[in-house]
């Protein structure tokens, strides 16, 4: 595969984490007990209360900004089809790395306390490691997926 000019690996870098940010605003928001103030107004009470939507409004406006980055001003009903299978697969798989992480320190932290700074300097560093390798194999995940958008756009439009 050639060579992803960075300014395009970064711009779909920030597509697939605003994608992930997304999808964890919009899992949240439908943890929230009901505000009884919509259940009386025209909204739907099943729509993200007002904050919530500010902030899905706010990274859709900048995932808009790093599409126009990365495919210019105009783009492909197939191009955006492309996009939306990498943004589905990577907040999958980043849901997952960050349920893995959380099961680690769960397990951490009901064999050795809820405190991590009360650990032994070996079970500290114990714990450091594996929260550093999950972050690790998230990152490498982010960049080889960020790469597989490129190319699998790159084989939609002949110019990236």
């Amino acid at each position: 595969m050639a060579a992803v000019p960075e300014a395009r690996l970064g711009a779909a870098r920030e597509i697939l984490t605003l994608a992930e940010r997304t999808a964890q605003i919009t899992r949240l928001s439908h943890l929230l007990p009901p505000d009884p103030r919509r259940a009386r107004s025209t909204d739907s009470p099943c729509a993200p209360a007002p904050e919530t939507q500010q902030q899905l409004n706010e990274l859709n406006e900048t995932r808009e900004r790093a599409l126009s980055a990365l495919l210019g001003r105009t783009w492909t009903r197939e191009e955006q089809m492309c996009v939306l299978q990498h943004e589905e697969s990577w907040a999958r798989s980043a849901d997952e790395i960050d349920r893995q992480r959380n099961h680690f320190i769960k397990g951490m932290r009901q064999k050795h306390g809820p405190d991590s700074r009360t650990y032994s300097t070996d079970t500290a560093a114990e714990f450091d490691r594996g929260v550093a390798a999950f972050s690790q194999k998230k990152s490498a995940l982010l960049e080889e997926t960020a790469l597989a958008l490129c190319a699998a756009l790159g084989k939609v439009r002949q110019d990236i």
